[in-house]
């Protein structure tokens, strides 16, 4: 099959079948979505996966993420927590220390000066680190860093991108959303860790998103919706799908515990070596950005399909990516060139305001924003 040529869906070759049949997800069970969880499958893919730590998170943790509002813990160890103080108006200092003993008294405490520490640490070492948890990564919530996307040099970093995030969120409060039985069951206990990957600046054209049903590899979409030249050679494709398919051959069919499954792969700027960065399960909660669910549940030819945004046009008329979880202008605007602390004084400072303006109106949202994937 010729890299360019579309492929078609392949009848199934079960007489005992329907097109309907053809056309059902897999059973999505919870041991799936365990599957996927990065403590889960790191150890025994640590060779071919860029550099990460674990840290086991308590209760406390996760009850800080759910809280409401956008506030960053008391603890002095998370990074500079002090740069909204005035030290030229001991009035407006004042006034400022009056306006958080209220919200003081309206939230929780949460001390972190033993997980802060840890992570400053493991920060330390990797000179920066990238956060998810079980499952996401609050990509979602990019827009927040000053910086590189997702780029964080100490905890306070960590924990706003963390409590950011729609997806993060959707991992604490609905892990096992689609899952056989999820509705009438009582969930599990979760155990949630916090991943820090080392971070280096990984080229968003060389990431690539793979599509595995009975452990056969099907298809293979560029993970970013801008158009880039030199992903339309075909020689090139070529190159991209048999380095991809021989990571898949020789460390992934026969080792991952689920046979249908999602992959996330970066290849080097040389293009000569790919990492796995992720595993998804194969269920209507991944994104399958470039194909559609219609294409990869019949099955694809023996040689998987590489689709790329094939012009300045199409990339054009994409949706930009978590447009959906954005904050509004006002927000990005609000933060731009603050500090972690000065954006999140910043940011109860207009909550207060608003509130103030509109005694009707509620200061924190009443309900997560459903994200489309992971």
């Amino acid at each position: 099959m010729s890299i360019e040529e579309e492929p078609q869906p392949v009848a199934s070759t079960s007489t005992s079948s329907s097109p309907e049949d053809a056309l059902r997800f897999p059973p999505l069970t919870r041991a799936a979505v365990d599957a996927c969880a990065f403590k889960s499958w790191y150890p025994k893919f640590r060779r071919i996966t860029p550099k990460a730590t674990t840290i086991d998170l308590d209760d406390g943790f996760v009850e800080y993420l759910k809280a409401d509002g956008l506030f960053l813990p008391d603890d002095d160890n998370s990074g500079d927590a002090s740069a909204h103080d005035d030290p030229n108006g001991e009035e407006e200092g004042a006034a400022d220390s009056e306006d958080e003993d209220e919200d003081d008294v309206c939230r929780p405490k949460y001390d972190f000066s033993q997980l802060s520490p840890r992570i400053q640490q493991v920060i330390d070492e990797y000179g920066a680190a990238f956060p998810k948890l079980n499952w996401s990564s609050p990509q979602d919530a990019a827009f927040m860093c000053a910086g590189p996307p997702l780029k964080c040099v100490n905890p306070n970093e960590v924990y706003l991108l963390l409590k950011s995030s729609d997806f993060i969120t959707h991992d604490l409060d609905y892990p096992y959303e689609g899952c056989e039985g999820a509705a009438e069951e009582q969930p599990p206990a979760t155990s949630y860790h916090l991943v820090l990957k080392k971070w280096f600046d990984m080229p968003r054209s060389h990431e690539f998103r793979c599509f595995v049903r009975h452990r056969q590899l099907l298809g293979i979409t560029q993970r970013d919706n801008n158009f880039y030249d030199f992903l339309q050679d075909s020689n090139r494709q070529r190159h991209f799908i048999d380095k991809i398919q021989e990571l898949f051959d020789r460390n992934i069919k026969d080792a991952f515990e689920s046979e249908d499954f999602v992959f996330d792969v970066y290849l080097t700027r040389d293009e000569s070596r790919v990492f796995l960065i992720d595993f998804n399960p194969f269920a209507p909660t991944t994104d399958t950005l470039l194909f559609d669910w219609e294409e990869l549940l019949p099955g694809l030819p023996l040689i998987p399909f590489l689709r790329t945004i094939k012009s300045e046009t199409q990339a054009s008329q994409a949706m930009p990516a978590f447009s959906h979880n954005r904050f509004p202008q006002e927000v990005v605007g609000m933060s731009d060139g603050a500090s972690i602390a000065e954006f999140a004084q910043k940011w109860r400072d207009a909550l207060a305001d608003a509130t103030l303006a509109n005694p009707n109106m509620s200061a924190t949202p009443t309900s997560p924003k459903e994200p489309t994937g992971r």
